[in-house]
């Protein structure tokens, strides 16, 4: 075999080695975060978990957990987020709790990720007219821009605190591919874009969340309830944040792929046969139909006893009349 042919083999071995490990790399990576929201008589119950993983940069583990006796600064941060789109809406502080921890999914591995789970009942979003409910879920697009930082470590502003630095610091010939606001962008031959779109990026920044009519629903009359769904990653096949780096290979792939991404899931169960107008769900409130049609019943049954009277007494009046003419 001549040493031409030796060294085309042995590039094809590496590259296919390097493909097999960005392909693993790709596949371990999941960030499957789940966002429950649930409408219940006066109250909007909020538990989100929120995944986030990167392998840019080594981290630090930690882990936090607030509750109702020491999470009064948070929730006036959650607050002003939600009252910035739904003025009235806010926190109740006695079920609210959160909890956020950064570690490793697997020993010896280069992924971090960095987990938060938000949990609580949100007030003030409710109205309406007689016989409809009628609730605001504006503020399920707030935007939490307030740095959360405990223990040391940031919670809120990761792309700043974390990405941005090695983000802007790859090597020359890097190629960049960028999801933001579920646009995706890319490549691109430098940092710059990239680079600014990670500096700006706060894990609790929801305002990528869309209207509630933009959301996926069946309607089903006859379920016990409705329930509207949000994966940005198969209905807008695009993350809400992304950023991938790598050297591209003369096939196109990249090689030595560096991603830091959120992966986020949302789901809206509501009473039955509710309706979406915009960001507003409204369902008509039941009626105690039972009671309600004894109170008719009451209601004829009486009319009818007065009518009898009434009609005793006319005729008695009668009587009464005509025995004095004769006379």
């Amino acid at each position: 075999m001549s040493p031409k042919h030796r060294q085309l083999i042995a590039g094809m071995f590496a590259l296919l080695i390097a493909s097999i490990m960005m392909t693993g790399t790709i596949s371990r990576a999941q960030a499957q975060g789940d966002m429950t929201v649930t409408i219940s008589s006066a109250r909007v119950l909020l538990n989100y978990q929120i995944e986030f993983e990167e392998n840019f940069t080594a981290l630090s583990q930690s882990r936090v957990t607030l509750d109702s006796s020491n999470s009064s600064e948070i929730e006036s941060i959650f607050d002003n987020a939600m009252q910035r789109l739904v003025p009235q809406a806010h926190l109740d502080p006695s079920t609210f709790t959160f909890s956020a921890s950064v570690d490793q999914p697997s020993l010896n591995s280069n992924t971090w990720r960095i987990v938060e789970n938000i949990s609580g009942s949100v007030l003030g979003a409710n109205s309406g007219s007689i016989g409809i409910a009628t609730f605001n879920l504006g503020f399920l697009s707030m935007n939490v821009s307030s740095s959360l930082l405990y223990g040391g470590v940031e919670f809120n502003k990761i792309g700043r605190t974390y990405l941005a630095a090695p983000v802007d610091s790859q090597r020359k010939g890097t190629t960049y591919y960028l999801d933001q606001s579920l646009v995706r962008g890319g490549p691109y031959s430098n940092s710059v874009i990239p680079g600014n779109a990670t500096f700006r990026f706060n894990l609790l920044d929801f305002s990528w969340v869309p209207k509630i009519s933009m959301w996926t629903h069946a309607y089903r009359p006859f379920d016990s309830s409705s329930t509207w769904t949000l994966n940005p990653k198969t209905d807008s096949r695009a993350l809400p944040f992304n950023v991938t780096a790598g050297i591209a290979s003369p096939e196109g792939t990249l090689v030595t792929v560096l991603t830091a991404f959120i992966n986020p899931t949302l789901s809206l169960t509501t009473p039955p046969r509710s309706w979406s107008v915009a960001s507003t769900i409204s369902y008509q409130l039941p009626t105690d139909t039972p009671g309600f049609m004894a109170v008719i019943l009451i209601a004829l049954i009486a009319v009818a006893v007065a009518s009898i009277l009434v009609d005793k007494r006319l005729s008695r009046a009668g009587i009464s009349a005509r025995k004095k003419s004769r006379r």
